[in-house]
């Protein structure tokens, strides 16, 4: 499968799991990050420590646009982060190391700068994807991840939409256990506005 529709298949797979995408040149990606922060109201976002999203302006963006910043790890308390000790409504900014174009799955690979329950901590999350990084299935996605002579990360964490649960009488739970809602910048060169 193609670049291109690798990015069309991820979109609509997400589309099936409750998220939302888009598809973003580099040139805009920091633009359209704000325009979702501030859609959701969030007013903290917390970032992954990645050199990329700096390279974007994502960070930058944010902070101009009056959100408050914090890269991870953050030297805040869990209960603070969580919103339990009066936190403003907060998000979380990952850039996902893989994605899988059939199952709008995204694969976070723990490290010192993005931490394992970066994309659980905040109200919505919003992932940062470089559109390479899409492959078609969760084999090769797992292939790469944990391939011969890589070192293999701390932590996976597979993320397909929004947080749910239906463990209470088989009723549908949104954020039961991380993001309310999830939104995925593609970020690719040639990208369709």
């Amino acid at each position: 499968m193609a670049a291109e529709g690798l990015s069309e298949a991820f979109l609509e797979a997400l589309a099936r799991r409750r998220a939302t995408g888009e598809r973003t040149p580099p040139a805009e990606a920091a633009e359209r990050a704000v325009a979702r922060v501030a859609g959701w109201g969030a007013r903290r976002a917390l970032v992954a420590g990645d050199p990329w999203l700096d390279d974007l302006g994502v960070p930058e963006a944010l902070g101009a646009a009056g959100v408050e910043v914090l890269r991870w790890p953050a030297e805040r308390g869990w209960r603070e982060l969580l919103g339990l000790d009066g936190a403003p409504p907060a998000c979380a900014v990952t850039v996902p190391s893989l994605a899988v174009a059939r199952r709008g799955t995204l694969v976070l690979e723990s490290a010192p700068g993005h931490g394992r329950s970066l994309d659980a901590v905040g109200w919505w999350h919003l992932a940062v994807l470089d559109a390479g990084r899409i492959v078609p299935t969760l084999a090769e996605a797992l292939a790469r991840t944990y391939a011969p002579g890589r070192r293999p990360p701390t932590g996976v964490s597979l993320v397909s939409g929004p947080s749910r649960s239906s463990d209470i009488e088989k009723i549908a739970t949104y954020g039961a256990h991380g993001a309310l809602a999830e939104h995925v910048l593609v970020v690719e060169a040639a990208a369709a506005s």
